[in-house]
């Protein structure tokens, strides 16, 4: 950077670059390979979508075609968010050489301020997206992560002022490299949580190019990034981003971040679960926290573990939590809390974490430190991670995702995020089990389940041996992921088979009883119908077989909860018989609501196979009674009683002329003696007028 002053005495400048990379799980990767990604030059168009300069707080500027890979354009917004008071930009992006600076390419970001008294900043958000995809009417594109990203910054010394020392921060790339006879030092600054390298001399050297005055780092993923620019005194100040590999570079010591891999049994760092009931890991597979050597500590310890996740995105409050597994004090934490919230000390493995909890611009995070201690060993911190769960205890939890990013400081160095992305789900219910079968070999078998909540089904068997596998509709099986798997013309091979069905709402999965199929020469029954209608209150059950061999009657079952049957009757069987042949039966004490019915067969032999189950509705307000002589000429009065009840008989004068408990069926009572007139019939809220003759 030149800057060049405007006479004022005791200059401070210093420059503050902030880059923070944001990405997402579900983003098309694309490997840049380290080529330079060019903000100008040939085949680079410029376009300023709001505003026409770039150089005023809101405004948006669309790079395209910045990098081709793969024959696939990427572009690049870049968003000027704002200015403090005091401060011009005096160009967006300043092209060629000009007065106090050399060396600048087509291919660099070079903004250009003016600071006034006391300083100031500007700060802009890079965002990579698909070549073509912006959205005029949003001013948004379809995001992209880049990887192996190199970003350079020059010429980090001072303008020869005392104590004009000046300053890039970073976070979230993988290494960064210094030449051997470096003028700038790191640190970590706790309040941006980046790395800063400050420049330890407060001369200006000429040389924008200058080795010992150029910072190069390495970015393993890139798809948004953060930049603020800044100077704590007023002048003249030129800034150069160059990201590619830039000028040759020798005589370099590089210092790595840490790194994780939060799934080591999957490709790339990050790690995606579903939950559905039961508490989820953050991590999987084998040890997670990589030893690097080149590490600050020398790949031995970190200092914390921070985990951070939009405060929007916990929809059920107290609800959802993040567990630490096997701690012993300290194991549960809301993930509701707010800013500077007061949260347990962490106890596992007889090792006590601090944690510090925060709330920053839509942003919550919770920093786990070792007790004591500034360090934790690897060892440690690798348990602290795979103790980790995501859990929501809600009844009905929210669907939607959960992203959480984890990050390692070691040192002046804090890693990349590291994506967990849980994705909550609803479980499906089983409302109807699949059933035994007994059927004869040849003949279709079908088996059914029923249930709420479900978009998916996969049927799978076990053939004797234990072990269950997915089926596929084929010749012998179709509806394989239906709800009900038909079995082909039955071969007597698959006798004593289980059947299953795994049910699935997105990635929640409940598993079935099964169903064992067994085998027979041939079935007592064949059923070819069978139904259910009311009428009356009386429930009129009908059913027809086309064979039947051997069979002696038929049991007549009702249940008011479709679970626990009762005999209600039983009819005469055929006994053999090769036609069609129909049943029936009247149950004339059926129940108020649901009322179940099934037709239990039964053999000469004493065995016995059970109908499908039908089913009809009783309504409350159904009729007690129904008067079948009205008028009364032959001196008796005719009811058909439909519910238990007690019928009175009124007078004109109001008088009980009768009262008598009846119970469903055809009653007669005599009312000669009462002499003519007009009467009453009552039961519960019936009434119905009676003429005497």
């Amino acid at each position: 950077m030149k800057i060049r002053s405007t006479g004022r005495s005791n200059l401070l400048l210093l420059l503050a670059i902030i880059l923070s990379p944001v990405f997402a799980i579900s983003q098309q990767s694309y490997d840049v390979n380290y080529q330079t990604i060019n903000f100008g030059g040939a085949g680079v168009t410029i376009a300023y979508k709001v505003g026409s300069t770039g150089k005023s707080a809101g405004n948006v500027t669309l790079y395209q075609n910045v990098v081709s890979i793969g024959g696939q354009s990427i572009d690049a917004i870049i968003r000027t968010t704002s200015l403090t008071a005091g401060t011009v930009m005096d160009y967006f992006d300043r092209t060629g050489t000009g007065t106090g600076y050399t060396n600048n390419q087509d291919s660099y970001f070079s903004p250009q301020f003016t600071f006034g008294n006391g300083g100031g900043s500007a700060v802009f958000n890079f965002e990579f997206i698909l070549g073509g995809s912006y959205n005029n009417s949003t001013n948004t594109g379809t995001p992209v992560i880049l990887e192996n990203v190199r970003l350079n910054t020059y010429d980090i010394d001072g303008n020869g002022n005392t104590g004009s020392n000046q300053y890039n921060e970073f976070g979230g790339f993988l290494s960064s490299e210094l030449s051997t006879g470096t003028s700038i030092a790191a640190t970590y600054n706790s309040s941006t949580g980046l790395t800063k390298f400050r420049s330890t001399i407060a001369s200006n050297v000429t040389n924008a190019a200058d080795p010992t005055t150029r910072i190069r780092v390495t970015y393993g993923e890139l798809s948004k990034l953060t930049m603020q620019i800044g100077a704590e005194g007023s002048g003249q100040a030129y800034y150069f981003l160059d990201f590619g590999v830039g000028a040759t570079f020798t005589s370099t010591s590089t210092v790595t971040a840490p790194t994780l891999d939060l799934n080591t049994t999957t490709a790339g760092n990050h790690n995606a679960a579903t939950f559905c009931s039961s508490a989820v890991p953050f991590t999987a597979g084998g040890t997670n926290i990589n030893s690097v050597s080149t590490t600050p500590s020398g790949g031995t310890t970190i200092n914390q573990v921070k985990i951070t996740f939009s405060t929007s995105e916990i929809l059920n409050g107290v609800n959802e939590q993040l567990l630490i597994n096997a701690a012993t004090s300290g194991g549960t934490i809301a993930l509701n809390f707010a800013n500077g919230a007061s949260v347990s000390n962490v106890v596992l493995s007889s090792k006590t974490y601090t944690v510090t909890a925060s709330v920053i611009n839509g942003e919550s995070s919770l920093v786990f430190a070792k007790s004591g201690s500034s360090t934790m060993t690897l060892a440690e911190g690798e348990s602290l991670l795979d103790a980790f769960r995501y859990m929501n205890t809600a009844t009905t939890p929210s669907t939607g995702n959960r992203t959480f990013e984890i990050r390692l400081k070691d040192g002046a160095y804090e890693s990349q995020a590291f994506n967990f992305v849980v994705t909550v789900g609803t479980n499906p219910t089983i409302t109807d089990q699949p059933s035994n079968q007994t059927v004869i070999a040849g003949t279709n078998t079908v088996i059914t389940s029923a249930t709420n909540n479900a978009t998916s089904y996969q049927w799978q068997v076990n053939p004797q041996s234990g072990t269950f596998s997915n089926i596929s509709n084929s010749t012998l099986y179709s509806g394989a992921t239906t709800n009900t798997l038909t079995i082909k013309s039955t071969p007597a091979s698959i006798n004593n088979y289980q059947y299953r069905t795994l049910v699935s709402n997105g990635g929640c999965t409940v598993t079935s009883l099964s169903s064992t199929v067994s085998l027979s020469a041939s079935l007592p029954v064949e059923w070819l119908s069978f139904s259910a209608k009311e009428e009356n209150r009386i429930v009129s059950l009908a059913w027809s077989t086309s064979a039947e061999v051997n069979t002696k009657e038929f049991f007549v079952q009702h249940s008011v909860d479709g679970i626990n049957y009762k005999d209600v009757g039983v009819v005469h069987a055929a006994g053999n018989s090769s036609v069609n042949v129909s049943y029936s039966f009247a149950h004339r004490n059926p129940s108020v609501g649901n009322n179940y019915y099934r037709i239990r067969q039964m053999d000469r032999d004493g065995k016995s196979t059970n109908s499908k189950v039908v089913a009809v509705s009783i309504k409350t307000d159904a009729k007690i009674f129904t008067v079948l002589t009205n008028p009364v000429v032959s001196g008796t009065l005719t009811v058909q009683v439909h519910i238990p009840a007690t019928l009175a008989l009124y007078s004109s004068a109001g008088a009980v002329v009768f009262r008598s408990p009846v119970t469903v069926g055809k009653h007669s009572f005599p009312v000669s003696g009462y002499g003519r007139g007009t009467f009453t019939l009552v039961a519960g809220r019936d009434v119905q007028m009676i003429l005497v003759k």
